[in-house]
């Protein structure tokens, strides 16, 4: 299996998981949406192009899918390293000092940017599962 296949593997693994979790997965997309309205109400201004930090947690997400894709144990004769896991857990608990920066850096629209935290976090949750089982081998 190439990168392209096994990336496209891994998500639609996630994209299955997240239907089975779709009210959350609804409920959660609603919140920054709301927020994104709420803030344009109150500023009267759109956000600018350097507001755009608040989007920084959703690259842990991608990050976790390209590692998985990268890492994948395809050998069912040999036993997977341990340390590609460990990379993935890093790179899953790297969400919340992220998601603070972006928090701390969002002056003026922090419900925003904490609703954005939010989702990025259930996805980044939602394709570690995927990211560590195609690392270790052991799918369930």
């Amino acid at each position: 299996m190439n990168y392209m296949t096994g990336c496209c593997f891994l998500l639609r693994q996630v994209l299955g998981c997240d239907s089975f979790f779709l009210p959350v997965t609804i409920g959660l997309a609603i919140l920054p949406l709301a927020s994104a309205v709420h803030a344009h109400l109150m500023r009267k201004q759109p956000l600018l192009i350097s507001e755009l930090v608040i989007l920084l947690p959703f690259a842990i997400p991608v990050i976790l899918l390209i590692w998985g894709t990268i890492m994948a144990h395809q050998d069912n004769q040999t036993l997977a390293p341990s340390w590609p896991a460990w990379v993935a857990v890093t790179l899953l608990a790297s969400y919340v000092p992220l998601t603070g920066i972006a928090i701390w850096k969002a002056k003026g629209f922090r419900l925003l940017a904490s609703a954005t935290g939010l989702l990025a976090g259930w996805f980044s949750v939602l394709v570690y599962l995927p990211t560590v089982m195609a690392i270790t081998g052991n799918w369930i």
